[in-house]
């Protein structure tokens, strides 16, 4: 594709946000101009990703429909919730077996985490303390990859609504628009799919919809 966006001015950029005239192409272009601009203050304030190439000019071609699914947050609180709940559980068994099989619990434990041979009549506390190990290491990791969903969501929300102490009692869906965008880097013109995200959400009983902005998700050659 040999089209030129040279031309493509600061004047000709601020009149083409005007004509298309919605939120989702003034933030494609307040993106660019910062990583123009240099500023990754203030490109990690709306986007998710960076441009790590140089940027000459570019053209938003079209924004798509908005697809909607219920906001994820409160489903993710709640299966992390239910992670954190069972990794607690199987402590708790684990506590409960050893108190009834003290003995046989210390004679077996170096054996399970060494790998060592286990005396025949210990085996059976040995299977069931090597399960109770198995199950807290899994526990464990479930529970953390939970929390690391939740908290990427949580900042997310926070970025879009700034409601960073009411985000967990926020309601309603999740927006996504991918817009097709031709950017040019270094005389190269290149397309990108540019997926970005808002939340049309209100708190917990109430009607009344919190502001929410558009952020940059993903940046998807084409």
């Amino acid at each position: 594709m040999k089209q030129s966006y040279k031309g493509f001015t600061a004047i000709a950029v601020a009149a083409f946000t005007i004509a298309c005239g919605n939120q989702e192409t003034q933030v494609i272009e307040n993106f660019f101009r910062a990583v123009q601009a240099k500023d990754n203050q203030t490109v990690t304030s709306f986007s998710m990703v960076q441009f790590d190439q140089e940027v000459k000019g570019w053209k938003v071609k079209s924004v798509g429909e908005e697809q909607r699914t219920p906001a994820p947050l409160g489903s993710l609180a709640t299966a992390l919730k239910a992670a954190d709940e069972a990794a607690a559980q199987n402590k708790k068994d684990a506590g409960a077996y050893f108190n009834a099989h003290p003995l046989e619990v210390d004679k077996v434990k170096p054996l399970v985490e060494s790998g060592g041979a286990v005396p025949k009549n210990l085996q059976k506390t040995a299977e069931d303390w090597k399960r109770f190990n198995d199950a807290d290491k899994e526990l464990k990791a479930k529970a953390a990859e939970a929390k690391q969903a939740y908290e990427r969501e949580k900042r997310l929300v926070t970025m879009s609504t700034g409601q960073a102490g009411e985000a967990d009692s926020l309601v309603g869906d999740l927006i996504i628009k991918t817009a097709t965008v031709e950017v040019e880097t270094g005389g190269d013109v290149k397309t990108y799919a540019i997926q970005l995200r808002k939340y049309d959400v209100a708190p917990a009983g109430q009607t009344a919809k919190v502001m929410s902005r558009w952020l940059i998700q993903s940046i998807t050659p084409q």
